[in-house]
């Protein structure tokens, strides 16, 4: 059984970018738009190594999305609200 790691991610600055971190899972990653946010997080990779609202996936307040990546770093999120965060739980590596 692996191990699991939690994390949050406060999205600081609406409109940019942020990596979800370093770790090379194992498992599926999950990514949850946590319930007090107001705005709209969008989630991915745009081919470039960013992620806006035009080219992410959109999660409301409370909604989630399963992943299946090499590399937490390589998935971003974005927020159209200052401060909104999303909560991550991985398998290890």
């Amino acid at each position: 059984m692996s191990k699991q790691l939690s994390l949050q991610k406060t999205l600081t600055t609406a409109g940019t970018a942020y990596a979800l971190g370093t770790l090379t899972p194992n498992e599926s990653i999950l990514v949850k738009a946590l319930p007090t946010n107001t705005g709209i997080v969008y989630v991915g990779n745009d081919g470039d190594d960013s992620i806006s609202s035009t080219t992410g996936f959109p999660l409301s307040a409370g909604e989630l999305l399963v992943i299946d990546a090499g590399y937490l770093g390589n998935i971003y999120a974005t927020s159209t609200v200052n401060g909104d965060k999303v909560a991550v739980l991985v398998g290890s590596a």
